[in-house]
């Protein structure tokens, strides 16, 4: 008995995951009821399948990130302030093996 009240005391419960949402429901919520989208200082960035970042500042960009990518599952990444697509984890690290791979032959600026 005494061990489960140390272990609840120093708080060993296993952290709480990220709720996934879809890149549409993110950019939804963000925009609410306003029809003609983000204003000017509000925008949203999210993984693309390389080491970029698609910025998402109105219908337009979303629909276009939406056809190339799909309505994806994103997370928040507070640390660097953009949406993670744990689907592309592997093509992102395929990616950057590439070029790492280049940068070795050709150099990098």
């Amino acid at each position: 008995m005494a061990y489960n009240a140390i272990k609840n005391a120093m708080n060993f419960a296993k952290p709480k995951r990220k709720k996934m949402k879809l890149v549409s429901e993110v950019f939804n919520e963000m925009v609410g009821d306003d029809p003609t989208g983000f204003n000017v200082l509000e925008f949203i960035r999210v993984e693309t399948t390389t080491d970029a970042y698609q910025i998402l500042g109105d219908g337009w960009s979303l629909t276009n990130y939406i056809q190339q990518y799909g309505d994806v599952e994103v997370e928040y990444d507070s640390q660097y302030k953009v949406y993670r697509v744990p689907a592309f984890k592997a093509k992102i690290e395929k990616f950057t093996a590439a070029k790492a791979a280049n940068c070795k032959i050709w150099g990098c600026e």
